[in-house]
């Protein structure tokens, strides 16, 4: 396997710095910064990612699980076209922001070029600020060329990874499979 939920933490640094080394970036097709006066479901959000026919796979829940959390929360999701929808929530200071306390963000990957699924976006933003009750703190739409490609597919596989080593080390899912669960590299004790 690619990446194991133990690391999934260090890849998500290893991809940062990778695209830095990258001639071409990939920024979000949606990116939002929110924030809530209480948590997020994980529930809510898991069922409206499922109802816009999305793979939903939540990591956290899992190094929960295993007592090696990382995030707040940590939802990911890959849709048939090979979008990636990810939630996610750190307990960080945002000193740039001159506050502290939890900084949550979802952000919206196509496949290169960019093509914007506006029904999804707007769905998404209607969401956080209605469903979750969350106040949207920044809101940016942006553009991948053709030559971001091999960056996506890279971070696509490490995806597909997470979220197959989530649906079988998940307690809370029906996919659960010790046995398949304890081959996955740093989850056995």
């Amino acid at each position: 396997m690619k990446a194991s939920l133990a690391a999934s933490a260090y890849l998500l640094l290893s991809a940062s710095a990778a695209l830095c080394q990258q001639q071409e970036s990939l920024s979000p097709d949606l990116a939002l910064n929110f924030s809530c006066k209480i948590a997020p479901s994980e529930e809510a959000i898991e069922k409206f990612l499922k109802l816009h026919d999305f793979e939903v796979a939540n990591p956290e829940r899992v190094r929960r699980q295993l007592q090696r959390s990382f995030f707040l929360l940590d939802i990911e999701a890959l849709d048939k076209r090979s979008w990636i929808v990810t939630f996610r929530g750190s307990s960080i200071p945002a000193v740039q922001q001159k506050v502290e306390g939890v900084f949550y963000t979802v952000g919206v990957n196509s496949p290169p070029p960019t093509q914007h699924d506006r029904n999804l976006e707007e769905a998404i933003i209607s969401f956080v600020s209605n469903d979750l009750d969350c106040q949207i703190t920044s809101n940016g739409r942006y553009e991948n060329p053709v030559g971001a490609t091999d960056f996506f597919r890279l971070i696509l596989s490490n995806q597909k990874s997470r979220i197959y080593e989530a649906e079988i080390c998940d307690k809370a899912t029906s996919t659960y499979d010790v046995g398949k669960c304890d081959k996955v590299p740093g989850v056995k004790q």
